[in-house]
């Protein structure tokens, strides 16, 4: 252990990373996300969690993931399974955040608006 008093005996570092997901599988992301990406980010997401989570276990230190979850119309009626998506990951923090609208084509809005 360090000697000097400036430090403790152990440290504890904690990362904090955050991702957001608008569905739990590929099909369902087409349909709610508003960014046209052919659902590659939900891949991606998950992807990158898997990867943080490992690089974290290899260096030895904690991190806390909080999941953000963008609601909107098309799948306000289906947030278990977007829950289920990361927390059997490991993520154990959620926000909700509503879909913000503002600046999309007026079709889109009336689309996804709550």
């Amino acid at each position: 252990p360090p000697r000097s008093t400036l430090f403790p005996y152990t440290t504890l570092f904690r990362s904090y990373f955050d991702i957001a997901l608008h569905a739990a599988d590929a099909t369902t992301q087409l349909e709610v996300n508003p960014i046209g990406d052919n659902g590659r980010s939900l891949f991606e997401a998950l992807k990158g969690l898997g990867v943080m989570f490992r690089l974290a276990e290899t260096l030895g230190i904690r991190i806390s993931i909080t999941h953000k979850i963008v609601i909107s119309r098309l799948n306000v009626t289906r947030l278990e399974p977007i829950f289920r998506a990361t927390y059997d990951r490991g993520v154990r923090h959620f926000i909700l955040q509503p879909v913000r609208t503002l600046g999309l084509a007026p079709q889109l809005q009336a689309t996804l608006a709550i």
